[in-house]
C-alpha cells in the first residue's frame, strides 16, 4: 500500500469533478496531495501536448509508482482500480 498518493491534473476542473474528488478524499485513509496545473492553451495543439507531457514526466519522476488517467485509456471498475493500488 502507498503511504502517499499524488493527484496531478492538467486542465480545467469542473465543479462536478471537485465535488467527487472531495467525496472520495474523505473516504480514503491514505494521505493524498493534489496538484492542478493550467493547460497551455495559448500554444498549438502539438506544443501543448509536448509541454503537458514534459510537466507530467517531471512530476512523475518524484513518484515510486505512476498511473496516468486518460478518457481514452483502459476502463477499470472501482474494484480493479483499488486492486491496482494495493
Amino acid at each position: 500500500m502507498f503511504s502517499k498518493i499524488s493527484l496531478i491534473a492538467i486542465g480545467k476542473t469542473s465543479g462536478e469533478f471537485l465535488n467527487a474528488e472531495n467525496h472520495y478524499l474523505k473516504l480514503i485513509k491514505t494521505k493524498i496531495s493534489t496538484d492542478y496545473s493550467q493547460p497551455f492553451s495559448s500554444l498549438s495543439k502539438n506544443e501543448q501536448i509536448e509541454k503537458e507531457s514534459a510537466l507530467l514526466a517531471h512530476k512523475a519522476q518524484k513518484c515510486d509508482f505512476t498511473i496516468f488517467l486518460d478518457a481514452r485509456g483502459k476502463q477499470l471498475s472501482s474494484e480493479e482500480f483499488a486492486k491496482l493500488l494495493s
